[in-house]
C-alpha cells in the first residue's frame, strides 16, 4: 500500500465528497498508514475518514482537546488585546480551521498573530502568564511555562528572499477589515486571505518542503468557503506557483486531470508538513554556486544575526565577534555539530543532475530568483 495515495484517496472520498463507510485497514499496514498521516498533520482525521480503531481514536481525540485548549487561548488573548487596545490580526489556521467541517478538523502547531504594536503586545502576553523566548526574522515567540502553548507574535509577514510578493505581504494593513463586536481585532479580505496562504506556500516549499496538508487547506478555502485569490497572486509574481498548487489540490481532491510541473507533486509528499534537510539545500544549490552557499551558510547576512543575536542591533560593530561565536558554536555544543556534519553530508551528496532539475522546477513555478 503506497500510505500518501491512500491518506490522499480518503481525505477526497469522506472529507471532501462526504461519504461515511468505514474502511477496513488490514492490520499490519495501519502503523505505516498513522506514519504517512502524522508526517503530513492528518493522522486526526483518518478515523472521521473511516480508519476506525483505537489508534485513529486516540488521534482525533487529541486533536479535538488541542481545539479546545487553543480556542480558550485565543479568547483569552484577543480580550486582553482588547482591553489594552493592541491592534491584532489572527493568522493561518486560527481563521482557516473555522472553513473546515468541525474547526478541529484544522490543527495548529502553534498560534501566529501579527499586531503593531509590537512591545505593548509582549507586555501583555508576559502579563498573561507567557515566556518569552527565541526572535526570528519576522516574529517572537511565546510559550506558557508548561509548554501547552506557542505563541509566534509576527511584527512583518515579508520573507528574507527579494520577491515581488513581498510589496503585496509589506501592505497586510491595507487589505483589512474589523471584525464585528471586536475594536481592535481585524481580519483579512478574503482575496489577500488566499493570496497570504499561497505566499506562505512558496516561502516553506523554497525551505523544504510543505506537505499535503496545506493543499488540502486550499481546496477547502476553493470549495467550502468560496475563496479565490488568483488574480492577486498573478499581480504578485504568484501566479505560476499558484496554478501549480491548485491543480494539484484538485487532482488530489476533486479527482480533476491534469498535472503540476515535473517534480513537484513527489517533492511535495517527500518533503512532509515541516520539509527535509535535502530538498531544502538541494532548492538552495540550483539558486547559487556551491562556494556561495557555503559562505552564506558560514556568514549569514547582518539581519538574519540580530535575529539570533538582539545585541546586534545596538552594536552593529560586534558582528565580526558574533560571526567567531556562531561558528565555534558546533565546537561546543555536539547538537550543533551533528547538525552541521548532516548539512555538510547532504550537499556533498547533491549531484550537479539534482540541482538542474530543481533548478528546472522553481522556474516553471516562478520561485527561481530573478536573471
Amino acid at each position: 500500500m503506497d500510505s500518501t495515495l491512500e491518506i490522499i484517496r480518503l481525505l477526497r472520498t469522506h472529507l471532501c465528497e462526504g461519504q461515511t463507510d468505514s474502511v477496513p485497514v488490514p492490520e499490519e499496514e495501519l502503523p505505516v498508514l498513522l506514519r504517512g498521516a502524522r508526517r503530513h498533520q492528518l493522522a486526526h482525521l483518518l478515523c472521521r475518514c473511516g480508519v476506525d480503531c483505537p489508534e485513529t481514536r486516540a488521534e482525533e481525540n487529541r486533536a479535538k482537546y488541542r481545539f479546545m485548549l487553543t480556542d480558550y487561548e485565543f479568547r483569552r488573548i484577543c480580550a486582553a488585546f482588547e482591553e489594552a487596545r493592541i491592534v491584532f490580526l489572527p493568522l493561518k489556521g486560527i481563521v482557516l480551521k473555522r472553513e473546515y467541517p468541525e474547526p478541529w478538523m484544522r490543527t495548529q502547531g502553534d498560534m501566529d498573530i501579527l499586531v503593531q504594536d509590537h512591545a505593548g503586545a509582549q507586555a501583555v502576553l508576559s502579563a498573561l502568564g507567557y515566556v518569552r523566548r527565541e526572535e526570528s526574522d519576522h516574529d517572537v515567540s511565546f510559550y506558557l511555562p508548561d509548554g501547552s502553548m506557542h505563541i509566534e507574535l509576527a511584527y512583518t509577514l515579508t520573507v528574507r528572499e527579494d520577491c515581488l510578493w513581498n510589496d503585496c505581504l509589506a501592505r497586510v494593513w491595507d487589505y483589512t477589515k474589523s471584525v464585528p463586536g471586536a475594536e481592535y481585532q481585524r481580519a483579512m479580505e478574503p482575496e489577500f486571505f488566499y493570496f497570504y496562504h499561497i505566499a506562505h506556500m512558496a516561502k516553506h516549499f523554497s525551505f523544504g518542503g510543505i506537505g499535503i496538508r496545506y493543499f488540502l487547506d486550499l481546496w477547502i478555502m476553493r470549495h467550502r468557503a468560496g475563496i479565490c485569490g488568483d488574480e492577486l497572486c498573478a499581480a504578485y509574481g504568484l501566479g505560476a506557483f499558484n496554478d501549480a498548487c491548485v491543480r494539484l489540490s484538485e487532482k488530489w481532491f476533486s479527482g480533476a486531470e491534469g498535472e503540476p510541473p515535473e517534480g513537484f507533486k513527489q517533492a511535495v509528499i517527500a518533503g512532509g508538513i515541516y520539509g527535509i534537510s535535502r530538498q531544502r539545500i538541494t532548492f538552495a544549490l540550483s539558486k547559487k554556486s556551491r562556494s556561495r552557499y557555503l559562505l552564506s551558510r558560514l556568514f549569514p547576512s547582518f539581519d538574519y544575526m540580530t535575529t539570533i543575536y538582539p545585541v546586534l542591533k545596538k552594536h552593529k560593530w560586534l558582528l565580526p565577534l558574533m560571526y567567531l561565536v556562531r561558528l565555534f558554536r558546533p565546537l561546543t555544543r555536539e547538537r550543533f555539530g551533528g547538525r552541521v556534519k548532516n548539512e555538510l553530508s547532504i550537499e556533498r551528496n547533491v549531484t550537479e543532475t539534482d540541482r538542474l532539475r530543481a533548478g528546472k522546477m522553481l522556474e516553471e513555478l516562478g520561485l527561481a530568483p530573478k536573471k
